[in-house]
Formats: C-alpha cells, sequence, structure tokens
C-alpha cells in the first residue's frame, strides 16, 4: 500500500452511561497498488470503551469490510434468492 489516505466518512459515539461508551465510524482508504494503480479499501470499526479506575480503554472491538461496489449497484428484484 503506498500514499495511503485514511478517510472517516460517519462517526458516531453513544455514551452508555458514565463509565462506557461506543463509537462507529465508517471509512475509506484510497491509496495506490504496489503496482501504482489506484486502489481503496473501506469499512466500518465500531469500539466499545469502558472506564476502570480512572483509565479508558477498549474492552470490544469490530471491524466490517465494504461489500464490493458491484453488490451496492445492483438492485434486487422479486426473481433474485437470497443466499
Amino acid at each position: 500500500m503506498q500514499q495511503p489516505k485514511w478517510i472517516w466518512t460517519n462517526t458516531y459515539v453513544d455514551v452508555l452511561s458514565p463509565n462506557a461508551a461506543v463509537f462507529t465510524g465508517t471509512y475509506r482508504v484510497p491509496h495506490l497498488t504496489p503496482r501504482g494503480q489506484p486502489h481503496e479499501i473501506a469499512g466500518a470499526m465500531t469500539l466499545v470503551f469502558a472506564k476502570r479506575g480512572e483509565k479508558w480503554g477498549v474492552v470490544q472491538e469490530h471491524l466490517s469490510d465494504a461489500p464490493p461496489a458491484t453488490a451496492m449497484t445492483t438492485p434486487m428484484d422479486s426473481t433474485m434468492k437470497m443466499k
């Protein structure tokens, strides 16, 4: 990966209690492949934070890849079956 640039597209924070919070954000990372071709990865990240004593820390994380662009542009109709 050459010349990567991390871009947050959306971010959300939910405060669950004085000692717990959840962050969810979507991102994209445009970059060049080793052959110099433009490429991009994208997805979503969710982090659960907890305060233990005086320190905050991540107690759970989850990463999801964005679906391929073709999946997003192909509309489903009533003849298509879910797998």
